[in-house]
């Protein structure tokens, strides 16, 4: 069914009161149409104000976006990382001629806040120092943002800035790139939407300044929400939600439309005088009365001349917002109050598949991405609350698609709702895209990742050779041999450490911290270093502090273990000392000032010196930088100290470094302690290894694995059958299936792995205890076994004491 215009609705109202006494009659007309008038304009003004806040959040998103992802380009960040500020200018000018050119400058802050590089329509110039701007202070945070409205200080206009970091590593900001927007822009926007005669838009910040005015003069000299007449309403103009309201002003009542702009804060506003919205329903007041008492006939010929009056300027209001909805590029739907949709616009009917006639009168379905169901939301637009997020959407051919939608509710003055508007966009492929870029990202961190890694691990491998050759040299002397295995076995635990943070890293998982004491770390550290370094370079120690840190005991022991190799390096086989001092400090306001990140209170200090051919001047300052090495290919990564580095900064710690040419290099490390605890006692494996004398089936595809294993099952009272092969201890356990106590199986085999195997056993004997073994061992795999009744696992490598432990629980049946 059409719908009834204004005229007609006047018209009707009109007709239909002639039968009343002409008194009544003309107060019920004058009602009618002032509030049809009101409701018609608070709705037009409402959607137009709410189109306006979406096209300049839409630009402003989109250009935050644009500068994000130019900000990690890598070719930007290695620029920047090495100053080569000439070298970025083809860098940018491809990117703001492609993107950004309708704007007034694109440029890139150092990371002290001077201006290196721009490209612009109109150059500003460069070197300006803009350190004390918000907007290079917050990317310098970390955090892409948009400031407010400023002034130039390159050209004098009035702008706001898009910036975000330049960022070469997780705590390590190398400068800002920035996109800076002329608000002439933005006023072209806003004065380009006309309502009536005295209607015009403009916008203001969450403060209430005005930042878009119709009058240049008003921009940042006139704070709106100050006003007499706007001051009651302040709070509920900068809400967040979208309305209107009447005010007073000294030139009379005016209606004030309002709508948030979502990623500012800003608030988009249209007033327009109530004269002139209610002028013809006052000319029905004026005119009508007299009009009745003439005659009924001349009376539908008045009303018939003054409703096209009253309808002209709500109509051409509407005919601005069909136009702004019909030609947006995103889909907005109509909504009535009882959930049904009423319109959709071309956009909307473009990406659906369906004609707005289809849908007409259907309930219209949210379905939230994730987080809320859909009463909830509908909970809170009938609570007078917008809501934003991603919804699903099936399109009419099947098409799965994600929409970025808002939906608000259309009200007046807060009174009662009479619908909901739903703008949404396509934002399927941006998603895909963000899942591939951030996958290609982690990828190229697991490769980097591999060369630090692979740099450690030589480190400790270093290690277990130099001891395995001291053993066998002395195989004559057992506690030398002892001393030597002792050391090996500490090695082996550091590598299965450093494993497990590999896997901690793909899986995004946080790194366990714990109380840890330097010192024994040091002394353990120093014992696998000897052990791997030239004769002729002595290790000293003075270790006083007996003090705890809070923090991860592999990632400390991989700084002594990459300071110390860097010490080796820089003494080229020559004769050499490396001094490994560690004590107690007190951090005061005064030191605290000279070294900034620390916080008061008790500290370890760790200096490990060397007498090496120390570090050139001009280098000094790059050598935490990633990447960044004096050594030749097939030496290093330059991977180390950035890493030492990182560790530090994150057990909130600072790291700094004293060398002269020829004489050597001295690396102080200070970190905070933790106040009153207290070392707990520690008791040998061998009180706690119970063996036992049942019978295990071992099967594992990895033959070291299993004869070392086995042995270790063996000497603990155990009688033990290894299989290397899966479906041949399928074939034994089915011949004798009541032969064993107990199958210890690992999970990764050919043919067939752990589980299938312990499920196809369990088949033929359902109580027969089963531990699977994994190098990959994770929550997922985890709960996968246990949903299958499996509930004792071993992690690979395992020591003596865990393997023992597991198999005595699996045979107790102690989940």
């Amino acid at each position: 069914m059409k719908k009834m215009t204004i005229q007609v609705k006047i018209i009707l109202s009109s007709v239909i009161a002639t039968i009343v006494p002409f008194v009544l009659f003309g107060l019920l007309a004058y009602h009618e149409a002032t509030t049809s008038l009101k409701h018609q304009a608070v709705n037009a003004a409402v959607n137009a104000v709410t189109s306006l806040s979406n096209l300049v959040n839409e630009i402003i998103t989109n250009e935050e976006k644009l500068v994000a992802v130019k900000a990690k380009d890598p070719e930007i960040i290695r620029l920047v990382s090495l100053k080569r500020f000439d070298r970025c200018k083809n860098e940018l000018l491809v990117f703001f001629e492609n993107y950004a050119s309708e704007y007034e400058t694109l440029i890139i802050i150092d990371d002290v806040g001077i201006s290196r590089v721009e490209a612009s329509t109109e150059p500003i110039g460069l070197g300006l120092n803009l350190s004390n701007r918000l907007y290079f202070q917050q990317a310098m945070k970390g955090h892409t943002n948009i400031s407010e409205p400023i002034v130039s200080r390159g050209t004098g206009e009035i702008i706001f800035a898009v910036a975000s970091p330049i960022q070469a590593g997780a705590d390590q900001i190398v400068g800002v790139m920035a996109l800076l927007i002329n608000i002439e822009y933005i006023i072209k926007k806003f004065n380009s939407i006309k309502i009536g005669d005295t209607g015009f838009a403009f916008m203001i910040n969450k403060n209430g300044t005005v930042i878009s005015h119709p009058m240049k003069s008003y921009i940042l000299n006139h704070n709106f929400l100050q006003r007499g007449g706007v001051a009651p309403f302040a709070e509920q103009i900068i809400s967040g939600e979208s309305g209107a309201i009447v005010i007073e002003t000294t030139s009379g009542p005016k209606m004030l439309a309002y709508a948030p702009v979502p990623s500012t804060g800003w608030v988009s506003l249209m007033l327009q005088d109530m004269s002139e919205i209610m002028t013809p329903a006052n000319n029905i007041k004026n005119n009508l009365l007299p009009a009745l008492a003439v005659a009924t006939g001349l009376i539908l010929l008045g009303l018939f001349i003054s409703s096209k009056i009253v309808s002209s300027p709500i109509e051409k209001s509407l005919e601005v917002l069909e136009q702004l909805i019909r030609l947006s590029p995103d889909a907005v739907i109509n909504i009535g109050i009882d959930k049904k949709i009423i319109s959709m616009n071309p956009a909307a009917q473009a990406l659906t598949g369906f004609q707005s006639e289809e849908m007409a009168g259907s309930v219209i379905t949210i379905n939230p991405a994730k987080g809320i169901s859909e009463q909830e939301i509908w909970e809170q637009l009938f609570l007078a609350k917008s809501w934003s997020g991603y919804t699903r959407l099936q399109t009419k051919d099947g098409r799965e698609l994600t929409l970025d939608v808002l939906v608000f509710p259309i009200q007046f003055e807060k009174r009662t709702i009479t619908g909901f508007i739903q703008v949404g966009r396509d934002v399927t492929n941006k998603l895909l895209m963000e899942r591939r870029m951030a996958q290609a990202q982690k990828m190229e961190a697991i490769g980097t990742l591999a060369g630090g890694i692979a740099h450690d691990f030589n480190n400790i491998l270093g290690g277990i050779f130099g001891h395995i050759e001291l053993s066998l040299l002395n195989l004559d002397d057992k506690d030398k041999v002892r001393r030597s295995l002792d050391q090996v076995l500490k090695a082996g635990k550091r590598a299965r450490e450093m494993v497990k943070q590999i896997l901690t890293f793909s899986r995004k998982h946080e790194t366990i911290k714990s109380a840890i004491k330097p010192r024994i770390v040091l002394k353990e550290a120093v014992n696998l270093l000897k052990a791997g370094i030239p004769s002729s370079i002595e290790i000293e120690t003075d270790l006083k502090s007996e003090a705890f840190i809070f923090g991860d005991q592999t990632q400390f022991h991989q700084v002594i273990i990459n300071l110390c190799t860097n010490a080796v390096h820089s003494m080229e086989s020559r004769k050499g000392i490396i001094n490994m001092a560690l004590s107690d400090i007190e951090v005061d306001s005064q030191f605290a000032k000279m070294h900034p990140g620390l916080e008061l209170g008790q500290h370890i200090l760790l200096r490990i010196t060397d007498t090496g051919r120390g570090i050139k001047p001009e280098t000094i300052d790059h050598i935490f930088e990633p990447f960044f090495t004096t050594k030749t290919n097939d030496e290093g990564t330059g991977l180390g100290l950035s890493v030492v580095h990182g560790i530090v900064k994150s057990l909130n710690g600072t790291i700094s470094v004293y060398s002269e040419v020829g004489k050597g290099t001295t690396f102080s490390i200070i970190i905070p302690t933790i106040a009153g605890y207290e070392e707990e006692q520690e008791t040998g494996d061998k009180a706690h290894i119970i063996g036992g004398t049942e019978s295990i089936l071992f099967v594992d595809d990895e033959e070291l694995i299993l004869n070392a294993n086995s042995a270790v099952l063996k000497n603990l009272g155990y009688t033990v059958n290894c299989i290397m092969d899966s479906e041949e201890a399928l074939r034994v356990f089915q011949e004798n299936c009541r032969d064993y106590d107990l199958i210890l199986t690992d999970f990764a085999m050919p043919q067939m792995n752990g589980l299938e195997l312990a499920l196809k056993c369990r088949a033929l004997r359902k109580e027969i205890p089963v531990v699977i073994a994994s190098g990959i061992m994770t929550e997922k795999l985890e709960t996968k076994f246990s949903n299958t009744g499996i509930r004792h696992f071993l992690k690979k490598p395992a020591g003596r004491k865990e393997l023992a432990d597991v198999i005595r629980k699996a045979l107790d049946q102690i989940s």
